[in-house]
């Protein structure tokens, strides 16, 4: 191995960034299901707009360490292949699916995956989409209830203005976590993209002309 001090370091930085990931996102839950509780129990459609500003933080900062450690993944698979190593095997498998299915690898991949163990899929799926489920759950509740209150007799004019109002402070963020988990789904993509950039510096180093 080229520098085993660095492998050493690279694979500690991912299993740090996989644990701040966890961390987060059970603050994050947490934080939601606690600001649920108050919204509940204090009858306040507008309290449940609040769930959006640990939903929108701690699923940014949970995209940045997976983007971190995606490219340090993809680093190791490249300049780190040795032939006693998982990252040589993953690297050969990657290489027959890109030559075979060269617009399709990621979605191969993840019909491999499917197939190998559906019920882990299914919780991974929950758990990435996470964000986005409680932040619909929250437009619901916080719709569902303004409306509630006003019964039968429907919206004055002043009421149906804070309708709308209500409406666009649970769209806006609800599309906002919608973009954030898109990033979370696309992470084979970013991973495949990291993997070519590394093979194409490699090849230049080697030739001694950059790209």
């Amino acid at each position: 191995m080229k520098n085993p001090q660095e492998y050493a370091a690279l694979k500690n930085e991912i299993s740090q960034c996989l644990q701040f990931e966890f961390v987060a996102q059970t603050t994050m839950i947490t934080a939601v299901i606690a600001i649920f509780a108050i919204a509940f129990q204090q009858h306040s459609p507008w309290l449940f707009v609040l769930t959006y500003l640990p939903l929108l933080y701690f699923q940014s900062f949970i995209n940045k360490k997976r983007n971190v450690r995606l490219k340090i993944a993809a680093f190791i698979r490249v300049f780190y292949n040795d032939a006693d190593r998982w990252e040589k095997a993953v690297g050969d498998v990657d290489k027959q699916i890109r030559a075979l299915y060269p617009r399709q690898k990621g979605l191969l991949r993840q019909r491999l995956a499917d197939k190998t163990n559906p019920f882990a899929h299914r919780l991974g799926f929950l758990s990435r989409r996470s964000s986005f489920l409680f932040a619909t759950l929250s437009a619901l509740c916080s719709l569902t209830l303004y409306a509630a209150e006003r019964g039968a007799g429907g919206f004055s004019g002043g009421q149906l203005w804070l309708f709308v109002l209500l409406v666009l402070f649970n769209a806006l963020p609800v599309y906002g976590v919608h973009l954030l988990n898109a990033e979370v789904s696309n992470a084979q993509s970013v991973s495949d993209n990291y993997f070519d950039l590394f093979i194409a510096l490699r090849n230049s180093d080697k030739s001694g002309t950059y790209i």
